[in-house]
């Protein structure tokens, strides 16, 4: 099965104001890049997968992305792994309207004093629809500190996600795992259960090479997860076979 199908499914819209102010090839790469941000939360597609979904050279994909990054836009880092890593903050920013002249992704003012927030594509669960979630971050901090002093067996799943992958979760996936896990917690999973989920997730031939978290596990519970009286609310999500 082609390890990219799953994005076919997905989409993102891009503002005019992010059309006007990117080169062509600069918001091409973006837009799909986006496409790999929803669904794993890091968009860390290799140049070979680029260059098959795209149908780009290599020399283009690597003047492309060395762009970006000269611009200020794009930050490129590298997991424990060796796979680059891409951080499309600043494109996200923009698409939400929170940056108001182009120079401002280059610049240090976002980082003195000025209002941060995130801009986070989540899955509406009652329309199925991709819809924006923007939040300050001293709000959305406070309520995942909040979910974690309920217990350290949070910390320890979190933690245990960061082992499997080898790399530190970013601050806004964090908020995502941890209210994956508080769903999955409700539903009435102990952590050893949701554990031994996310492995047979992990041995699942259609999962087994797209690095699936405790998101991906409450989007499938039901398939991977024993069953339960509260359990399948992302039921009709499940991705089949």
């Amino acid at each position: 099965m082609d390890k990219t199908r799953h994005l076919e499914s997905k989409y993102s819209i891009a503002r005019y104001w992010l059309i006007r102010n990117c080169e062509s090839s600069e918001l091409h790469l973006y837009l799909y890049l986006k496409l790999y941000a929803i669904n794993r939360h890091e968009a860390f597609p290799s140049f070979r997968t680029v260059q098959k979904d795209l149908g780009w050279s290599m020399d283009k994909i690597s003047k492309t992305v060395k762009k970006m990054k000269q611009s200020g836009r794009l930050k490129v880092t590298q997991d424990k792994g060796k796979n680059n890593v891409y951080d499309i903050t600043w494109y996200d920013r923009a698409n939400q309207g929170v940056l108001r002249k182009p120079e401002q992704g280059c610049s240090g003012n976002q980082s003195r004093g000025a209002l941060k927030t995130r801009a986070e594509l989540i899955d509406n669960i009652t329309n199925r629809n991709i819809t924006n979630n923007i939040d300050p971050v001293k709000k959305s901090s406070k309520s995942e500190n909040q979910f974690i002093s309920k217990g350290s067996w949070t910390k320890e799943l979190l933690k245990k996600l960061e082992e499997i992958y080898g790399s530190k979760l970013t601050r806004r996936s964090i908020g995502i795992q941890l209210k994956a896990l508080g769903e999955l917690k409700d539903a009435g999973y102990a952590p050893e259960e949701i554990l031994a989920g996310l492995e047979r997730m992990r041995k699942d031939n259609w999962w087994k090479d797209k690095n699936p978290d405790y998101r991906n596990l409450a989007q499938n519970s039901l398939k991977f997860m024993p069953k339960k009286q509260k359990a399948g609310k992302y039921s009709h999500l499940a991705i089949k076979d």
